[in-house]
C-alpha cells in the first residue's frame, strides 16, 4: 500500500545521485508481516562478507542495501535485459552443499545477489513508507 507520492519520490531517488552513486533499483520502506517484523532492507554493502542481514532504516533518506523486498520498487530496465545475469532471473532456492552449508533464498534476494555480481546497486528510500497488508487479519504492517 504505497503512499500517494511514493512513485515520485522513488523517481527522484533513482534519477539523482546519492553520495555519488546512481542506483539501478530504489524501493520503498516496508516491513515483513507479523509480530517481530523486520525492515526489508537486506545487507549493508559496506559489511563483508556480503550478507542479507536486515538493516535498521535511516530517517528520511536513501539507504544502500544488498537487496530489497519486491513490494514497491522502481527499476532501470537494462538489468532485465543484461544477458550476463543468469536466467531465470527470479528463483526460490533451497539448497544444501556438504561442507559448505545451507542456502535458502526467496526470488527477490536471488535476483539481487546475481545482479550485484555485475555491478548493479540498490537502495531503499526511507521517505517512502509502504503499508504491507496481511489479508487474513486486515492488519497493515
Amino acid at each position: 500500500m504505497p503512499p500517494p507520492d511514493g512513485l515520485l519520490k522513488l523517481y527522484e531517488s533513482i534519477e539523482g545521485e546519492v553520495n555519488g552513486v546512481k542506483y539501478d533499483c530504489v524501493g520503498g520502506l516496508y516491513w515483513t508481516k507479523g509480530e517481530g517484523g523486520m525492515p526489508m532492507i537486506y545487507g549493508d554493502p559496506q559489511v563483508m562478507p556480503k550478507n542479507f542481514i536486515p538493516q535498521m532504516p535511516t530517517l528520511e533518506g536513501v539507504q544502500e542495501a544488498n537487496g530489497l523486498g519486491m513490494g514497491f520498487n522502481l527499476w532501470r530496465m537494462q538489468m532485465f535485459l543484461d544477458a550476463k545475469i543468469p536466467k531465470p532471473l527470479f528463483k526460490t532456492l533451497q539448497d544444501f552443499t556438504p561442507g559448505v552449508g545451507a542456502k535458502a533464498y526467496t526470488q527477490d534476494l536471488y535476483f539481487f545477489e546475481n545482479a550485484a555480481k555485475f555491478g548493479y546497486r540498490f537502495a531503499c528510500d526511507t521517505r517512502v513508507k509502504v503499508g504491507h497488508l496481511d489479508v487474513l487479519t486486515g492488519i497493515v504492517w
